[in-house]
């Protein structure tokens, strides 16, 4: 009985580390998508070099993100990364509203994975960063 017991909180363990975001990389993903929207307008050449990075952030990110690689969640930011890229071509405004869609996503992915982080097994040292960039994100908004 002692083995099932230290599988099943072994299963739970990992499965908590797998849902904490890599923080650094949602960090370089926004402020690289963040630049791309400010500089589309005016140098369009600086925001696909942006968007190139920020595809090399959401591949750091992704793994840690729901459902891994190929999660919901990492499919719909690779795809609004590449609709953005696409929307280079066109208008500023498409490029911005892409990047909006994608910052979005983000954030609220932030959140749940921090709520939930909260509730299930509170860790002090991964919580308070989540909470930190959290509280960054929503102050960002108003």
């Amino acid at each position: 009985m002692r083995g099932l017991h230290g599988l099943l909180l072994t299963g739970a363990l990992l499965g908590a580390q797998a849902q904490a975001q890599n923080l650094a990389a949602y960090r370089a993903l926004a402020q690289t998508l963040d630049r791309a929207a400010e500089t589309v307008a005016t140098d369009r050449g600086a925001a696909q070099a942006d968007l190139n990075r920020a595809r090399g952030a959401l591949t750091d990110l992704a793994p840690t993100l729901p459902g891994g690689l190929d999660g919901q969640v990492s499919r719909s930011l690779r795809a609004t990364v590449t609709q953005a890229e696409s929307a280079l071509a066109r208008t500023p405004a498409e490029v911005q509203a892409n990047i909006l869609i994608a910052r979005g996503l983000m954030r609220r992915t932030l959140y749940d994975q921090v709520m939930g982080g909260l509730q299930a097994q509170p860790n002090p040292a991964n919580d308070s960063a989540g909470l930190q960039l959290l509280g960054r994100e929503i102050r960002f908004l108003s």
